[in-house]
């Protein structure tokens, strides 16, 4: 999501919530205290450990949604985001490739396009290094780190003869 000011923007999923004002950034884990018709209640505990109690009020659909938050560290209100732009996809290695049939292109399509819709700010997307090889499941799951000021980290999981992809 972005402000008004689109220097600023916010994340939220799994429990981590990012802000940045594309200076400083603001991490925090939340909890989902209740959810109603257009507003939830979250246990928000920021990184120095305050822990506030937060509602949160969402109006409207796609992109006329508009959130509100008084809670919130970077900008009360904040607007769907417009969808992110190229992300590369770097360090690759051939090993990594050999495992998941040996298509980077068919990788870096499904990596790059989750990031650039997931995951604002992010311009890459580094391979890990790390491979975790399902033998009952027979898939092959590796990690990415993305330069959003978040640091986001996605999956990306070979079965079936495609990619799928999570953060």
């Amino acid at each position: 999501m972005g402000a008004e000011d689109a220097s600023l923007r916010m994340t939220a999923s799994g429990g981590r919530l990012v802000e940045t004002d594309g200076t400083d950034t603001r991490t925090s884990s939340y909890e989902v205290t209740s959810d109603g018709d257009g507003e939830c209640g979250l246990r928000v505990t920021r990184a120095d450990g305050t822990v506030v109690q937060a509602t949160v009020t969402i109006r409207g659909r796609g992109d006329g949604a508009r959130l509100r938050c008084e809670q919130l560290q970077t900008s009360f209100d904040w607007v769907p985001a417009p969808p992110g732009g190229e992300v590369r996809v770097t360090g690759v290695d051939e090993e990594y490739l050999a495992l998941v049939g040996g298509s980077e292109d068919a990788l870096d399509l499904a990596v790059s396009l989750w990031v650039s819709e997931h995951v604002p700010g992010a311009t890459e997307a580094a391979f890990d290094g790390e491979v975790y090889i399902d033998t009952k499941a027979d898939s092959v799951t590796a990690t990415f780190t993305c330069d959003d000021p978040g640091r986001s980290i996605v999956s990306a999981t070979w079965a079936d003869g495609a990619f799928s992809v999570t953060g």
